[in-house]
């Protein structure tokens, strides 16, 4: 691949190190996040986070939307409003 510009290194290592520094940065807040949240509620919001990944990665590369990307967006977001519905439960 062709250098960048700005950067004396090939482009395909550039963005390689972009990814490596944006997906530790992304597992950070993971683990910060599950230092708060009960291990249900994590699950929920990276469930969410990942449909969200897929609607941007079919918006920004015209990707088709499936029927199975329907499917699961019913299976996440009744996941998610079954959680929310659920009452709290206090453990003695």
């Amino acid at each position: 691949s062709e250098p960048l510009p700005f950067i004396p290194v090939p482009s395909r290592v550039a963005w390689l190190l972009v990814n490596n520094v944006s997906q530790t940065i992304c597992l950070k807040g993971v683990f910060r996040t599950s230092a708060t949240v009960s291990p249900l509620a994590l699950t929920i919001i990276l469930s969410v986070r990942k449909f969200l990944s897929v609607v941007v990665s079919i918006v920004l590369f015209s990707n088709p939307w499936t029927i199975q990307h329907s499917f699961a967006t019913v299976l996440i977001f009744g996941g998610a409003f079954a959680y929310s519905q659920a009452p709290d439960v206090k453990v003695d």
